[in-house]
């Protein structure tokens, strides 16, 4: 059941006002390059007059909401996503991971250095996975560019996070919109939760047996081979969502999201890195009348 908040009380008239005045809490969802679409949500809300007082978020959505909490205006982060994003992916021999990580490091370490979680203007948290402990870990203290690099590291795409004596991967994993975390801690806030994570995973296209060669693969996408294989990395990211899109169902399904924002963001994939501006202005067109409507029906 959705809680009784304390604004929901308030006669209709007020309430938006209050959801104004209140600062919302943003959850960011994560979902690879579909998340530069954050950029246009926190664009929307920024015209519509509502500050975002507390924001969490998983993987992209972890990066990004960083940024958000330390006050950025939104055309600033806009630039530094395509500033930093151009060439994040730094493939390596997959020993370890099919990238080695180091621009992404180098990326944070460039706009954090040595700054803590509790040193970003707002209150901030994000979700990363305990390989080790098979548990989420939630990051509210430490180091910002440690937590981000751990929420983001997809499994096999990106090196495991050292923590201790335990390994840290990506949070979506278990907890893609780490809605409940961030309930915990602020029950009477009104939680805004963007989720671009698609809705449907890799199809077949073709039946191409039980096994593949990776050679063969390698011609059809050049054109020289009529047999349509999915992409490692496409399937590496689906299968990390999997179990957390049902964690995420049960969320919003007890209503610990008062707006749940579902992008259609069809055509773009995870993995396309280049298109900062164009991803978020589908987020923003996606958003805008959603929220202008959420505003409406509080006042």
């Amino acid at each position: 059941m959705r809680a009784n908040l304390p604004w929901m009380r308030l006669p209709h008239r007020w309430r938006r006002i209050a959801l104004r005045a209140a600062r919302p809490v943003l959850v960011l969802g994560g979902g690879g390059a579909r998340g530069f679409a954050h950029l246009g949500v926190y664009r929307a809300l920024q015209e519509l007059g509502v500050e975002i007082d507390v924001v969490a978020g998983t993987s992209i959505g972890a990066i990004l909401g960083a940024v958000m909490a330390d006050r950025t205006p939104p055309e600033a982060l806009v630039e530094m996503a395509q500033r930093e994003f151009a060439a994040v992916l730094d493939y390596t021999i997959p020993v370890v991971s099919l990238i080695k990580g180091d621009r992404i490091a180098r990326a944070l370490e460039a706009a954090f250095g040595d700054r803590r979680i509790e040193d970003l203007w707002s209150p901030f948290a994000c979700i990363s996975t305990d390989l080790t402990t098979s548990r989420p870990h939630v990051h509210r203290l430490g180091s910002v560019v440690h937590a981000l690099r751990a929420s983001s590291s997809i499994p096999g795409v990106m090196p495991p996070v050292p923590h201790g004596d335990d390994l840290l991967v990506d949070g979506g994993v278990l907890n893609n919109l780490p809605i409940d975390a961030i309930r915990h801690t602020t029950p009477a806030g009104r939680v805004v939760a963007v989720d671009v994570a698609p809705v449907r995973g890799p199809g077949a296209r073709e039946d191409y047996g039980l096994s593949v060669s990776g050679w063969q693969a390698l011609r059809a996408s050049m054109g020289r081979g009529s047999k349509a294989t999915p992409g490692i990395t496409a399937v590496l990211m689906r299968s990390m969502i999997v179990a957390s899109q049902r964690e995420r169902d049960h969320q919003v399904a007890d209503g610990l999201a008062d707006l749940y924002l579902d992008l259609d963001l069809r055509g773009i994939s995870m993995l396309d890195f280049g298109d900062v501006i164009g991803v978020a202005q589908r987020g923003y067109e996606a958003a805008m009348p959603r929220l202008e409507a959420w505003l409406a029906a509080s006042s």
